[in-house]
């Protein structure tokens, strides 16, 4: 840690950030997430900051210098303007470092949610359209929930050049692994629904045939079917994407 730093530590289901002063003291949304009216930016010890946690420290590649950046975090002591997705410690720090109040948690929360209800939609719709029109219903039904979910996660980890390098290359390595664990799992999916009925191929009757018998396999029958083979896709690519991610930071 040093003079300006954006420092941050990990508490349950949450991470909270602040400004270290570089003299044993941090400035930070006090209070925050669980005691919001009270939240207020203050001056206090790293300890207090800390609570028993891991400091850990937010690499950028393009901010302010830390002079700058302690003058912009004491410019905004006393306020208690707090709010979770608008105004949190997250934003207060990203934005004493860049001048651009983002929190990375917030966004990943939202795109997380919109993500499982635009996939939820799109894998109703996508079973609706089965014996609808043959080939055609068979790639909705795996597309439309696996494209709802590759544009979530490409949101979540879209390019931001304040950042790190490092942090750029892992969210660009899953931005790829998003493209591919679509691809490959739809064409997977497809190929499996093709193979696994009584019918093979992907007419009307084959897609039929073929769901039944991935339901079947795991005990249910073609609706089960059907919703497996718009589900994995989608979660298959939720995996290679995100996880590549992490992954390539580690």
């Amino acid at each position: 840690m040093a003079y300006g730093d954006h420092i941050y530590v990990t508490r349950p289901g949450y991470t909270h950030h602040g400004i270290d002063c570089g003299d044993g003291k941090v400035i930070h949304y006090d209070g925050g997430l669980w005691e919001q009216e009270n939240a207020e930016i203050k001056h206090t010890s790293l300890e207090v900051f800390a609570y028993g946690q891991d400091i850990q420290v937010m690499k950028y590649r393009r901010c302010f210098p830390p002079a700058v950046v302690i003058r912009r975090a004491q410019g905004r002591l006393g306020e208690n303007n707090y709010d979770l997705f608008e105004n949190n410690c997250e934003h207060f720090a990203r934005w004493c470092k860049t001048g651009e109040a983002k929190s990375a948690q917030v966004e990943t929360s939202k795109n997380i949610v919109q993500g499982l209800t635009h996939s939820m939609a799109a894998i109703a719709a996508g079973m609706r359209l089965v014996g609808t029109g043959a080939m055609r219903s068979g790639m909705a039904l795996t597309a439309i929930p696996t494209l709802a979910t590759q544009h979530s996660l490409e949101q979540m980890l879209q390019d931001d050049d304040s950042l790190s390098e490092e942090e750029r290359q892992a969210r660009a390595a899953g931005r790829t692994m998003t493209q591919v664990g679509a691809v490959a799992s739809s064409l997977g999916t497809l190929a499996t629904i093709s193979a696994s009925g009584s019918v093979a191929g992907l007419s009307t009757a084959g897609i039929e045939a073929g769901l039944s018998a991935i339901g079947a396999s795991v005990g249910g029958g073609v609706v089960t079917g059907t919703f497996l083979a718009a589900a994995v896709p989608a979660l298959v690519t939720l995996v290679a994407g995100y996880g590549s991610y992490h992954l390539w930071k580690r």
